[in-house]
């Protein structure tokens, strides 16, 4: 099965590629944003996935991906969305839940990729939908975040602003659920949509603790809410616009904590995926198994960074000698 790859520099699409190539059954052919050879690349595929991430990757882009694929006569696609549709939606929520309205852009953005998708599946496509909670693993930005801000003491306890539900989904699960929606029996016009959270998902407090501990940033202060509202309003503008000043050399700066990040961390959302672990047949890797390795990795990580930086700046050369 060829299998073309829209997002394949993205964690998830780089970790799928691996899988499908290793399995014996498929061919990864990544397809990048621009490239000019789009129908050409649709014209010998057996399926198309689209983890492209954020809906900011253009969704128009993302239509046209959509409707080259119908016009090749290959069907068959699967789309690794969020569950940040559900947005604002409280208690347990499974396909069937209510959309309540929303004003913020990455809602809407991720209901009209789903928009665009049923279109697909409406003209005739076969279509898969991944409704996925945050993706969490080695080297994903999710942990290099979380780690990065427990090490400067800007995370830690939020009290009743950090005691939403996490729903995290391990990569490798994510990708596991991408290869079983390859799998599925359908038919043209069909469209299926399945939510995609670890069922052992901890809080985020939870969370911020454990790999805490896991990284050696101990001990693990209490953040007061104003700390948390100083940084949406005044650190995430201020940075933005030093970002805006020098594109080219940002990587020092860090990153404040965005409004939408911090209504994430205290809603009381928990996103039910007994629908994808029952008909995708998914075994959920266990929550401590994930939490040792990326802490095992953020720790590795973090002193082959120190050492960079330290042999940079004792360098002759760079100290102007």
């Amino acid at each position: 099965m060829n299998v073309v790859m829209l997002g394949g520099a993205t964690p998830a699409g780089a970790r799928l590629a691996s899988l499908l190539r290793d399995s014996g059954w498929a061919r990864p052919v990544l397809l990048r944003p621009h490239d000019p050879g789009m129908e050409e690349a649709f014209a010998g595929a057996d399926a198309v996935v689209d983890c492209s991430g954020s809906p900011r990757a253009a969704l128009a882009r993302r239509v046209e991906w959509m409707q080259a694929c119908l016009a090749a006569k290959r069907p068959r696609l699967v789309v690794l969305g969020s569950a940040r549709v559900y947005g604002s939606l409280r208690g347990r929520v499974d396909e069937a839940s209510p959309w309540p309205r929303t004003a913020e852009a990455e809602v809407r953005g991720w209901r009209a990729v789903e928009g665009a998708a049923r279109a697909c599946a409406a003209a005739g496509g076969q279509v898969v939908v991944l409704r996925a909670g945050p993706l969490w693993g080695n080297g994903l930005p999710l942990v290099r975040r979380l780690a990065t801000a427990l090490r400067e003491r800007r995370l830690g306890d939020l009290g009743a602003h950090g005691d939403g539900w996490s729903n995290l989904v391990p990569v490798d699960d994510a990708c596991l659920a991408i290869i079983r929606a390859l799998q599925l029996p359908l038919q043209r016009g069909d469209w299926r949509c399945y939510n995609l959270a670890a069922p052992d998902s901890p809080r985020w407090n939870d969370l911020f603790l454990d790999l805490a501990l896991g990284i050696g940033a101990t001990p693990v202060p209490r953040i007061a809410a104003w700390r948390i509202a100083a940084e949406q309003w005044i650190a995430t503008p201020l940075l933005d616009a030093l970002r805006g000043m020098a594109p080219r050399d940002d990587s020092e700066l860090p990153q404040a904590i965005s409004r939408p990040e911090a209504a994430a961390w205290r809603l009381q959302q928990r996103v039910d995926a007994s629908a994808a672990t029952n008909e995708l047949r998914l075994d959920w890797t266990p929550y401590p198994s994930v939490l040792a390795d990326v802490a095992a990795w953020e720790v590795r990580q973090h002193g082959l960074e120190r050492l960079r930086r330290a042999g940079v700046a004792g360098h002759p050369a760079r100290r102007g000698l």
